[in-house]
């Protein structure tokens, strides 16, 4: 949890600008690092929180930051698709194909591009032909890769029942 500025020079939400400064000069005070048990991580926490609070524009803005922040009370979520669309946890799935089945579409690719050029100076309709076929087969699989991730990630992993993603 962390501390906010607040709590840091020790003054209500509703404190004055007064009181805020007679905190900060307090604390700045105590904490500083030239002065003997001075803490230099404390003078600076009471710096920052300083710098904001001291500033009436800051400080506007820190409140209304911190009152977005804030959680809202605990309810039951319901099983609907507008909880779905409410639950902003980014999803993290890594799906590791094959490198064979990555490589495929390109190594088909170059294949068709090969023969093309092979068969187009050698005068073979049959290596063009074949050329053809590496195309198309590499196309299908590079829509296809796609899918087969989608496919892989739906798979148990291990030997006991699947778990659901979260």
């Amino acid at each position: 949890m962390t501390v906010g500025h607040y709590e840091v020079l020790g003054v209500a939400h509703d404190a004055d600008g007064s009181e805020v400064r007679r905190a900060y000069l307090r604390l700045a005070r105590e904490h500083h690092p030239d002065r003997s048990g001075g803490d230099p991580d404390r003078m600076w926490a009471v710096n920052a929180a300083w710098a904001v609070l001291g500033d009436p524009m800051r400080r506007r803005q820190y409140d209304l930051d911190q009152a977005l922040r804030r959680p809202a009370p605990e309810q039951p979520r319901a099983a609907s698709v507008r909880a779905d669309l409410d639950d902003d946890e980014p999803v993290r799935v890594t799906i590791a194909l094959p490198r064979l089945v990555t490589m495929l579409p390109a190594g088909l690719f170059g294949a068709a591009i090969v023969s093309a050029i092979g068969g187009t100076v050698l005068r073979l309709p049959a290596v063009l032909g074949l050329a053809l076929m590496f195309f198309v087969l590499s196309v299908l699989f590079l829509v296809a890769a796609p899918f087969l991730a989608l496919y892989a990630s739906r798979r148990p992993t291990g030997g006991g029942p699947e778990q659901p993603r979260r």
